[in-house]
C-alpha cells in the first residue's frame, strides 16, 4: 500500500526567520516533511497581517480571526490542504470555524 504525499499548511504568529525560536523549529519540521515527499506551505505573522494594521493589545483576540481569513483566502485561491496545523495560542478561531463550517 502506497501513501500519497500530503499538502500541509502550517500557521504561526511568529516572524518568518529560519534562525530563531519557534519559526526555526517550524522550518526544521517543514524541511523534514518535504524530504518525506509532502508539500508544505506556511503562513507567518506578516502573512496574517494582510487583514489590516496591528491591533496592539487587542491583537491576541484578533489574530485567531486573521487565521480564519487567511485560510479562507487560500481556499478561494484554489489551495487545498490535507492538514492545517495552527500553532496552539491562535488555534481556537480556526478550530471553531472548521467545526461550524466544515
Amino acid at each position: 500500500m502506497s501513501k500519497r504525499p500530503l499538502r500541509i499548511l502550517r500557521i504561526a504568529n511568529v516572524t518568518n526567520d529560519r534562525t530563531g525560536g519557534m519559526s526555526r523549529y517550524i522550518h526544521f519540521v517543514s524541511d523534514e516533511l518535504k524530504l518525506a515527499g509532502h508539500t508544505v506551505d506556511h503562513l507567518f505573522a506578516d502573512d496574517l497581517k494582510a487583514d489590516g494594521p496591528d491591533r496592539g493589545k487587542l491583537s491576541r483576540f484578533y489574530t485567531p480571526v486573521r487565521v480564519v481569513r487567511a485560510v479562507l483566502r487560500k481556499l478561494r485561491a484554489g489551495d487545498r490542504y490535507d492538514v492545517v496545523e495552527v500553532h496552539e495560542p491562535i488555534a481556537a478561531g480556526y478550530a471553531l470555524a472548521a467545526r461550524t463550517r466544515g
